[in-house]
């Protein structure tokens, strides 16, 4: 059991075909399932593979339950007969499905190979799980999924959409338009100047428009107001022409027709009224109300409800009952017939049996079935038990010699020991070709570098420290070399835009400066010179001095110095009245030579570094060069590290798998060897029973197989004599025993037909009646009982019928005489008196009529 340490690692560790492989596969299959396609069957076949085991979950609460192969309800309780609770077994997995079982918990020899393999890869869950128990973080794969989404989402490098891509897009723009913006102080100063005359010249055109708007305004509503003052004065005509008539209430025309129309309805209501009264007079005349009728209505209304009792009972169930009770004594007759009794005779009256007697025979009855069924149940017993021991003896008699299966089970049981050998070793033998295949694929992938596995495995690659070291060394290079091409990129943007401003400056006018202001200065000075030695020591002009002259712009010395004063004093006066402008210019070209000072050093530092990164190079180059392997970047190397070092360990595996197969096959022979020998004593034991040709060589798993169909028909063969003697005995005993009850019943049943007999002496019949004759004539007696007893109630019923209906015609006839004697006397059966009663009916209803109408009539006048 693995319960030792406090739910942490346990590590199986044992020779090969231990049973490591078996016991993890049972684990698994215990939690999750006994697959359909099962290769554990080689002892118990699929029906009685079970798989039993005891769990504690962490309040130590146990379940104890068995895992059966199977498709629904695999899951059983210890008992192996009731279903276990799967919700429970659900709880104590957490959510962990059979995939991770195997990857996390229950690793196997070649999961672990695997999960190296991705370690080293840096991919597979199992990587994942060991990095996420490292850093704390137990959901590391939905963890960096997170991180990619969100790195995703705010950098893409063609991407559009991301926020950083979005934000560059966006400052890009931004900046050309800027740029797009940007004015020199020249248009600016201009745009302002013309923004502000614009802006005076729209606030007098706003108030020139709201003082034609208000005007228009005023105009409009003179407009509007002189149909109103011409109606005015039309109104005003026609109140002075009725100046001097009354006054009349506001309400007064309204008034007036509302007394008029009342007053014609009024008179249109009188004159209907005095109709309908005299209509009323001329009818309370003509009507009569018959009087006598009325005074008997209460007794009318009585025989009207005996009417429709009467009519039922005398007219419509008095001749269904006389029909019924003919029916009934013509039945009993029949049945007093059947009985072999006169139906007239007095003696059919006393042939009655008393409650005793009845149950007496009823309880024979029962016994008799019983019995009955007991005697043949014994006889048929007797006769199946008498034919089975014959069987059994006869083929015991037909069985062939017991032999000893003893040295084959333990054979087969030392073969099963190992497991299935041919499948384990087909499996590595499976791995060793998809594992080489794999391996050389991988190796021709791997690029680079060309050669064997065994050559890779003594290449002297560089670490990945190294490879990190000069990746490092790189990106470095590359990052400085890109941070002064940006550097000088931007200086050299920078001095176009001070050349431009420089260029706008000195567009209109060159801007003069303190070195323009010198030379004027040093030319008028120069000039001056000339002059003094000129007329002083007579010196003549030389070539030089004379292009100085022209330079100046005169003709002699004279005009040349007056030119040179007057240009001095202009750059003077200038420097004076745009000195802002000076400023400006001054401090551009300051910028500007110090701009080119700036970008001659970068470009000296950028050819450094390209230096630099080409040394670099070179010795990363050389590395990789003595290995025969021309390098790509760093970073591609270090996934060629990864690729080589998942090579190495296919490598070691594919040894592995070597040392593995061979040990199998070793096992494999030695097992062989054994059953061979014990098969071949058999079958020379056995004669033609047991077959076995050594001459033709078979598998391990062949041989198992015939062993075990051996070891079975020596075993059924046990198997059935142990059985047939067992059922020989047994036979023997229930034969006995079969013989005793048969004689038993017998004689119960002799004992019943004494019995009997007495019994059915109240029913007249021969002593070898049968129950069911008796049961007959029980029955006849019952069912004659029943018919006289109901054609009695049906001569009662008649009786009261007729008698109900000579006192409903007494008084018929006598409210009839009331109201007319010869009527009365005409009443001489229950239907005339039925009749009778109807007419009344109508002429008592009519009378009732007539005198409501003389009541409304009264009320109406």
């Amino acid at each position: 059991p693995l319960d030792q340490g406090d739910y942490g690692l346990h590590l199986v560790y044992g020779p090969n075909e231990a049973g490591k492989s078996s016991a993890l596969r049972a684990l698994t299959q215990f939690l999750y399932g006994i697959p359909n396609q099962c290769k554990d069957n080689f002892i118990h076949a699929n029906a009685n593979l079970r798989i039993g085991g005891e769990l504690l979950d962490g309040k130590n609460q146990p379940l104890v339950c068995v895992r059966r192969k199977g498709r629904t309800k695999t899951l059983r309780a210890a008992d192996d007969t009731s279903e276990a609770d799967m919700r429970r077994l659900a709880e104590m997995l957490a959510g962990v499905d059979e995939h991770a079982f195997v990857q996390r918990f229950g690793i196997s020899y070649a999961n672990l190979v695997a999960g190296g393999e991705a370690i080293a890869l840096g991919k597979g869950d199992l990587s994942e799980v060991l990095f996420a128990a490292a850093s704390g973080n137990a959901r590391i794969k939905l963890l960096q999924q997170a991180l990619d989404a969100e790195a995703g989402e705010l950098f893409k490098p063609a991407g559009q959409k991301p926020t950083i891509n979005k934000a560059l897009s966006e400052l890009k723009e931004a900046k050309s338009a800027i740029r797009e913006r940007q004015l020199t102080t020249t248009e600016w100063k201009r745009n302002e100047a013309d923004l502000t005359e614009a802006r005076e010249r729209l606030a007098e055109v706003k108030r020139q428009l709201d003082e034609t708007q208000s005007e228009l305004a005023k105009l409009r509503r003179i407009q509007e107001a002189l149909p109103l003052a011409a109606r005015r004065a039309g109104c005003l005509a026609e109140l002075r022409e009725v100046a001097d008539a009354p006054r009349l209430p506001d309400d007064f025309t309204d008034r007036r027709l509302d007394a008029v129309s009342k007053l014609n309805a009024d008179e249109t209501t009188r004159r209907e009224l005095q109709a309908t009264l005299d209509r009323l007079e001329h009818e309370l005349a003509a009507v009569s109300a018959p009087d006598e009728l009325l005074r008997l209505a209460d007794r009318l209304d009585q025989l009207v409800s005996d009417r429709a009792t009467n009519s039922k009972a005398y007219v419509d169930d008095r001749p269904k009952l006389l029909r019924d009770l003919e029916r009934l004594e013509q039945e009993a007759n029949e049945i007093a017939r059947d009985l072999g009794h006169d139906p007239d005779s007095a003696d059919l009256d006393s042939w009655r049996l008393s409650k005793t007697e009845r149950a007496r025979i009823d309880e024979l009855k029962v016994v008799e079935n019983g019995l009955r069924a007991q005697a043949d149940a014994a006889r048929r017993s007797e006769t199946s038990l008498q034919r089975k021991l014959k069987d059994v003896e006869s083929r015991l008699t037909e069985l062939p010699e017991q032999l000893d299966g003893t040295r084959l089970r333990q054979a087969l049981a030392a073969a099963r020991k190992f497991g299935d050998l041919d499948g384990q070793l087909a499996q590595k033998q499976g791995e060793l070709v998809n594992n080489q295949a794999a391996a050389e694929k991988e190796l021709k992938r791997l690029g680079l570098w060309n050669g064997t596995l065994d050559e890779l495995e003594s290449l002297a690659a560089p670490s990945l420290e190294t490879v990190a070291r000069f990746e490092e060394q790189f990106d470095r290079a590359i990052r400085n070399m890109e941070k002064l091409r940006e550097e000088l990129a931007e200086l050299e943007t920078r001095q176009t835009k001070l050349r431009q401003e420089i260029e706008q400056l000195q567009q209109h006018q060159a801007v003069p400066t303190e070195t323009d202001l010198e030379t004027a200065r040093q030319t008028r000075e120069t000039l001056w010179q000339l002059i003094r030695r000129a007329w002083l020591a007579g010196e003549a002009i030389d070539a030089e001095q004379h292009n100085l002259l022209q330079s100046s712009g005169g003709t002699d010395l004279a005009a040349g110095y007056e030119s040179s004063v007057a240009k001095a004093d202009e750059v003077a006066d200038r420097l004076r009245r745009e000195a802002r402008q000076v400023e400006r210019l001054a401090q551009l070209l300051t910028d500007e030579q110090q701009g080119a000072l700036q970008a001659d050093a970068g470009r000296q530092r950028l050819a450094e570094s390209d230096a630099e990164l080409a040394r670099v190079k070179s010795e990363w180059e050389t590395m990789w060069g003595a290995l025969g392997i021309k390098p790509q970047s760093p970073r591609e190397m270090r996934t060629w590290l990864a690729r080589h070092e998942s090579l190495l360990l296919k490598a070691a595996a594919l040894r592995g798998l070597e040392h593995d197969a061979a040990q199998l096959r070793e096992k494999i022979e030695v097992q062989r060897h054994a059953l061979a020998t014990v098969l071949s004593e058999l079958a020379a034991a056995s004669g033609s029973e047991l077959t076995y040709n050594a001459s033709q060589p078979m598998s391990l798993e062949q041989l198992i197989n015939h062993g075990d169909i051996v070891l079975r028909s020596l075993d059924d063969g046990a198997q059935e004599r142990r059985q047939l003697e067992r059922d020989q005995k047994r036979l023997c005993n229930e034969l006995e025993t079969a013989s005793d009850e048969a004689a038993l019943a017998r004689q119960q049943m002799d004992d019943w037909r004494q019995q009997w007999q007495v019994a059915i002496v109240p029913l007249r019949l021969p002593r070898e009646a049968t129950p069911a004759q008796a049961s007959a004539v029980l029955e006849s007696l019952d069912d004659l009982a029943n018919k006289r007893r109901e054609a009695g109630s049906l001569r009662d019923r008649i009786r009261d019928i007729e008698s109900d209906a000579a006192r409903f015609l007494n008084a018929v006839r006598d409210v009839a005489a009331e109201v007319d004697v010869a009527e009365a006397e005409a009443i001489s059966s229950v239907e005339d008196a039925l009749a009778t009663v109807r007419q009344l009916s109508e002429r008592l209803g009519a009378a009732r009529e007539t005198q409501s109408r003389l009541v409304a009539l009264r009320e109406q006048q």
